[in-house]
């Protein structure tokens, strides 16, 4: 059975090598998916805003309009 305490210390240092850059791509990769997250969230926040002004526009539209029907 493979022990890690019997390893040599050259071989844990090529173990190392090898890891290094995969941990770092991973960790690129979770960063580039966590700012594109960021983006599309912001966008969809800014979406949001936009349809409550236009809502707010067609609230008083629609007001202004039943009270010249109205008169």
């Amino acid at each position: 059975m493979w022990n890690l305490m019997d390893t040599d210390p050259e071989e844990m240092s090529q173990f190392d090598q090898i890891l290094k850059p995969r941990e770092k791509r991973k960790q690129m990769k979770f960063s580039s998916k966590l700012d594109s997250t960021r983006k599309k969230l912001k966008k969809a926040i800014e979406e949001i805003d936009e349809s409550k002004e236009i809502e707010m526009k067609l609230a008083v539209t629609m007001s202004d309009f039943i009270s010249c029907r109205m008169s």
